[in-house]
């Protein structure tokens, strides 16, 4: 999402962009969407994952109860509509 507004402000605003956007500020960015992406889904993958005989599995709680699913689900769709909302 972030390299597509990028690349609008550059191809709507050419000017502006080359005036007002800077590197760093994309680089800003790239770090926030690394680091939200994996904030958001590292701890539901922490606390679903188990190993069992050597072999670590991963979001198995998670696909095993449908209320965890579907709370999750829930929760995902609202941050992701506030976040895009509020941009």
């Amino acid at each position: 999402m972030a390299l597509t507004i990028e690349r609008y402000l550059k191809v709507v605003y050419p000017f502006w962009s080359k005036k007002t956007l800077k590197n760093w500020m994309i680089y800003v960015a790239i770090v926030f969407s690394w680091v939200a992406g994996i904030l958001s889904i590292g701890p539901v993958g922490v606390v679903t994952s188990l190993v069992v005989e050597g072999t670590c599995l991963v979001f198995q709680v998670y696909f095993k109860s449908p209320k965890i699913r579907h709370g999750y689900a829930a929760w995902r769709l609202g941050v992701s509509f506030l976040f895009s909302y509020c941009s």
